[in-house]
């Protein structure tokens, strides 16, 4: 028998193999891409982007501040790509949503 109690939260986060820790890497890598493409946009564009996903698939979802933002967004779709394909070579397509958050 073990003498190990129980986990605690902390422990847990941290622990790489762990579902909070696949959770944190995750939001990390979101993070980044959503930081790497806001840096490399021009500002003016970049303020309409709220968060971005990349499924595994390879389609990278870039969730809007709003419905114009989105429209935006859409004629700038090759530029999001190619940037964004600079940090994640897997991106395979773009769309452009609009947040619930936005």
């Amino acid at each position: 028998m073990s003498n190990k109690g129980p986990k605690t939260l902390g422990e847990l986060a941290l622990s790489p193999n762990s579902a909070f820790g696949r959770l944190n890497r995750e939001v990390d890598r979101r993070s980044q891409l959503t930081s790497h493409l806001c840096g490399q946009l021009p500002a003016d564009i970049a303020l309409g982007v709220n968060s971005c996903n990349l499924a595994a698939d390879g389609v990278l979802t870039v969730f809007s501040n709003g419905p114009a933002w989105a429209s935006r967004l859409r004629f700038e779709s090759e530029q999001i790509l190619s940037i964004c394909r600079a940090q994640e070579p897997s991106i395979s397509s773009v769309k452009v949503r609009v947040s619930q958050n936005g």
